[in-house]
């Protein structure tokens, strides 16, 4: 046995890890799995393809190790692409013998690749030189691949597709012939010398492994930067003659094709469908943005496409990547529309792409078209969030939402999930109405892992979802149970642990007398057989057709076994809260009564309506609270002597500043002295230049506008009319921590962080209390 018998590979070593031991042998062959021989570029490139799909199918493939990895496989390829490297490779690998264990010959690829003298093709190999000579892949390789790609004739989104290529084979034409010689005998560099080992003693020689004809990982990232160096020095005068105006004496290039031609494919074959990268995975997909935004400002309209691209693979995908990768897709959304926002054509072909699936016809129509929906409303209210956008996308996006009309979005909604959230209730609705169809019944299968993924980890939301969807099917069932299935799989993916709203929910659905007793057998016969609610067994499951009796006493068992709140409690709760409605319809104000007893009068129907949710839901303690709070402090604000003024809010007058302010239009230092105007005004201010001081506060452009006009809106804060102003604007108003302190001023209390989810109804509700 020999010494090399013993060798062994570390097992902190990247290449090792991700690509096999065998990689670790034969220098750059056994890096990217090729046969010591003399091997053509186009195998070079494929075998780099093979290299990077295994790298990138590993469970670490994002982890700093796996850069590692994909940095020796392009050394590997660059020392391969350069003939006299590879020859001078060869002489001393079959002069030395076999290096420890002789990597089998590649398979045959079964997927097709680039053809023979294609872009890809030719464009890698110099992309590979490029990356060496500028010592990775950075602004300076980019500048020069591009340069180099429009020198032989390619155009931008050719070069963007042979880089996208390196990463991933596209399915392309089989070659049909192998390249044409090609003369660059200024390319040639010096071979590498790796794998000459120091002289040793004979001790030496008898403790440590031979290592003379193979190339250890770490040696493999010494020869890089050897091989960046060698390039360097030999490469620049291919370059540099390449980049001049073509002239007899400069040899015709290898390929010669006119700039405008599309990318050759063999006769008979079938067009691609897709170029790049296979976009069935998140690192793939986040790669692509990476990719068009780095493209931007080179070629927009190349790097649309490519956004485009990505944006389709993305909004059909989106639920199956974690939280990490879906916030880094949407950064680098939101950063793309930021590089592009100035060029209306590819603005509208990027918008347009990301509002595909919201105003599509039939967002029901499949699974795929669910999660597109449900991802376009989420991204266009995340998107809404970024004042610094042109005013004219913030109105395109208003728009686009505002026809969508049923989605129920509250307009100060601002967040991925809460435009998610709002398309996940209306396609709800949508799906639950019959008759039930192949696609309806996919939809729903699909819908709990929908909903997980748009809930983003907030567990009450998505049993939120879950319920309301569950009650729009119970309600509008088809006769003969042909939602049985249906109902059953929701039932299942709902949480039935202790504490949890689907019990509270099933509780109160025993007394709901729109839920028949079917319905309800079907909902216990899978809480019972196919979920995991504990406690649960055939005794508790509703016979079809059951009496009012069976459904009262089934309920208790229930009560009794889960321990909910008093049925009692339940009743009188919901006595006092019908005489309160019925007491407040009958003292309905006059058309006599002033202004502020209208006021008062709405405040109370707006707590009557809170109590009334608190009951639906079976908050038991809040409704009660509400109720015995009802008219306070009303009472005592219509009997004091020191009411506000509020007469100012009535005022027909618009106004002479607001008409002035508004004419001025974008002229900023006018509207500045304007705004240093009304600061300087000791009387009220009337509604509409409340309005308009209100709304440049919360919404102003520039920065410089809204700050001022913050600061003069905090001057007149006491006055009616900019609390009613503010409570107006409050439903279109971004939520920022800016704008948020603005509304707690007008509220006079203080409020929840604006990143709550209930922020918006307790802001809503002290600003009205504070009116």
């Amino acid at each position: 046995m020999t010494p090399r018998d013993h060798q062994s590979v570390p097992q902190a070593d990247p290449v090792s890890r991700f690509l096999g031991p065998d990689a670790a042998f034969n220098g750059p062959f056994g890096v990217l799995g090729l046969p010591v021989a003399d091997v053509s570029e186009q195998q070079v490139l494929d075998a780099l393809h093979r290299v990077m799909e295994r790298i990138d199918a590993h469970p670490e493939s994002r982890t700093p190790p796996a850069d590692e990895a994909r940095l020796a496989a392009h050394a590997a390829a660059a020392n391969l692409l350069d003939h006299e490297v590879r020859r001078e490779l060869l002489r001393r690998l079959h002069a030395d013998g076999p290096a420890g264990r002789a990597p089998s010959p590649a398979p045959p690829s079964t997927a097709s690749t680039p053809a023979a003298g294609s872009p890809p093709t030719i464009l890698q190999a110099d992309l590979l030189r490029c990356i060496a000579v500028a010592g990775g892949w950075n602004t300076r390789a980019m500048r020069r691949f591009f340069m180099i790609a429009h020198e032989r004739g390619f155009r931008t989104d050719e070069a963007l597709w042979a880089m996208m290529l390196l990463q991933r084979p596209a399915p392309l034409a089989t070659p049909t012939a192998p390249p044409p010689p090609s003369d660059r005998s200024a390319d040639r560099a010096e071979p590498i010398g790796f794998g000459t080992a120091p002289k040793r003693n004979d001790r030496q020689a008898e403790a440590a492994p031979v290592e003379n004809a193979g190339m250890s990982p770490v040696a493999a990232v010494l020869l890089t930067i050897a091989v960046f160096v060698v390039l360097a020095a030999g490469g620049w005068a291919v370059w540099t003659l390449s980049l001049k105006p073509v002239s007899p004496q400069v040899p015709t290039p290898h390929v010669t094709r006119s700039p405008a031609a599309p990318p050759p494919s063999p006769p008979d074959e079938p067009e691609p469908e897709a170029v790049g990268r296979h976009l069935d995975n998140a690192p793939a997909i986040i790669h692509e943005f990476e990719v068009a935004n780095d493209a931007a400002a080179i070629d927009p309209e190349a790097a649309t496409d490519t956004f485009r691209t990505a944006i389709d693979a993305l909004s059909t995908r989106w639920t199956a990547f974690s939280p990490v990768d879906r916030l880094a897709a949407r950064e680098q959304i939101i950063g793309f529309i930021y590089r592009i926002a100035g060029r209306s054509d590819t603005i509208d072909r990027a918008m347009s792409v990301i509002e595909a699936g919201a105003t599509a016809a039939d967002p029901t129509a499949d699974p795929d078209s669910i999660r597109r929906a449900v991802w376009s409303v989420g991204m266009l209210v995340r998107l809404r969030r970024e004042q610094n956008l042109p005013g004219s996308i913030m109105r395109r996006i208003d728009s686009t939402l505002l026809e969508l009309g049923g989605t129920g979005l509250a307009p100060s909604a601002s967040t991925f999930r809460a435009g998610a959230v709002a398309a996940l209730r209306s396609i709800a609705a949508a799906l639950s109405r019959p008759p039930l169809t192949d696609e309806s019944r996919a939809g729903w299968a699909e819908w709990p892992g929908i909903v997980h993924a748009a809930a983003e980890g907030d567990g009450a939301l998505e049993e939120s979802l879950l319920i309301n969807a569950l009650e729009g099917l119970l309600h509008q069932r088809e006769a003969g149970g042909a939602l049985d299935e249906v109902v059953s799989g929701i039932v299942a993916a709902m949480n039935w642990r202790p504490g949890s709203a689907a019990r509270v929910w099933l509780i109160r659905a025993f007394d709901d007398r729109s839920i028949d007793a079917d319905d309800l057998h079907v909902v216990t016969l899978a809480l019972a057989t196919v979920s995991k609610a504990e406690g649960v067994d055939h005794s508790m499951v509703l016979p079809r057709g059951a009496s009012e009796y069976d459904r009262r006493r089934l309920r208790d068992v229930y009560n009794e076994r889960w321990k909910i709140a008093d049925a009692s409690d339940r009743s009188d709760t919901a006595a006092a809260f019908t005489a309160a409605a019925r007491e407040a319809l009958l003292h309905e104000p006059s058309p006599g009564r002033d202004d502020a007893e209208k006021l008062a009068s709405v405040v109370r129907y707006a707590r009557l309506n809170a109590a009334g949710e608190s009951l639906w839901r079976a908050r038991i303690d809040t409704a009660s609270v509400l109720l015995d709070t009802l008219d306070d402090p009303i009472d005592a604000v219509l009997g004091s002597d020191t009411r506000s003024d509020t007469s100012a809010l009535f005022t027909p007058d618009t106004g002479t500043w607001a008409e002035t302010y508004l004419a001025e239009g974008s002229h900023i230092p006018r509207r500045l002295a304007l705004l240093d105007k009304l600061s300087a005004r000791q009387g009220r201010l009337g509604p509409m230049e409340a309005e308009v001081l209100v709304t440049e506060a919360l919404r102003g452009s520039p920065r410089q506008v809204r700050d001022k006009a913050a600061g003069v809106a905090e001057l007149f804060m006491d006055q009616p009319t900019i609390v009613n102003a503010v409570l107006e604007a409050l439903p279109l108003m971004p939520r920022t921590q800016r704008n948020a302190k603005i509304v707690e001023l007008a509220a006079g209390v203080p409020l929840p962080t604006v990143e709550s989810p209930d922020w918006p109804v307790r802001a809503r509700r002290a600003v009205v209390e504070r009116l």
